[in-house]
């Protein structure tokens, strides 16, 4: 088996982290508007709280992927299982998913503070 690093290619997990990193942004805004929304009668309530837990599920699975994806990555780069190419590939990726966590943990904690607010 041949563990020399092809310089021509991208490595699939760096592409991966790139796409996931970037892609956490639109649906995660999409998924997060739709969840904050009231378009579900009180026949749909358990519908209402099922998204309420699987949104925020989804919406910290796929940055985690990004950060995962390339940090495995830059160790492959690192022990010369991967080309250079790649680097700034899961560079950006690792960036991009580690702004939405910090996001989203601002935002909860923010929605958290205010309803404790509300209620006591």
């Amino acid at each position: 088996m041949n563990n020399k690093a092809n310089p021509a290619r991208y490595s699939r997990l760096s592409i991966v982290s790139l796409i996931t990193g970037a892609l956490t942004y639109p649906i995660g805004f999409y998924l997060f508007c739709w969840s904050m929304g009231d378009r579900y009668g009180e026949q749909l309530k358990i519908f209402r709280i099922l998204t309420n837990i699987f949104i925020p599920l989804y919406l910290i699975c796929l940055p985690i992927t990004a950060i995962v994806c390339g940090s495995i990555d830059l160790i492959r780069i690192r022990t010369g299982r991967s080309s250079n190419n790649s680097k700034i590939l899961d560079i950006v990726g690792i960036v991009l998913g580690s702004i939405l966590i910090t996001i989203i943990i601002i935002v909860y904690t923010y929605l958290l503070l205010a309803g404790l607010l509300i209620i006591g």
